[in-house]
């Protein structure tokens, strides 16, 4: 991932669904709207604010993003 770049986050099973988006190594939550800042990306991880950074959330491989405990698969797509 690149800095200053905005990734919106795309569920592969729920393409439809808003999900979130990273911008600079922070993970913004579209559970609400606006969406707000829920988590900080640490060496591949995505790791929780709400947790102090100890739970992991998914681990993130190039533009891919696979969560932990279900193994949903999501896309990190560069907004243009």
């Amino acid at each position: 991932m690149q800095v200053s770049i905005i990734y919106d986050v795309v569920d592969r099973q729920h393409p439809a669904i808003e999900v979130g988006h990273f911008h600079n190594g922070r993970f913004f939550n579209a559970v609400k709207s606006p969406p707000f800042y829920d988590g900080d990306i640490t060496g591949n991880e995505l790791r929780s604010l709400s947790s102090g950074g100890s739970t992991v959330l998914g681990t993130i491989e190039g533009l891919v993003m696979i969560r932990n405990g279900g193994g949903r698969v999501f896309d990190l797509i560069p907004r243009k």
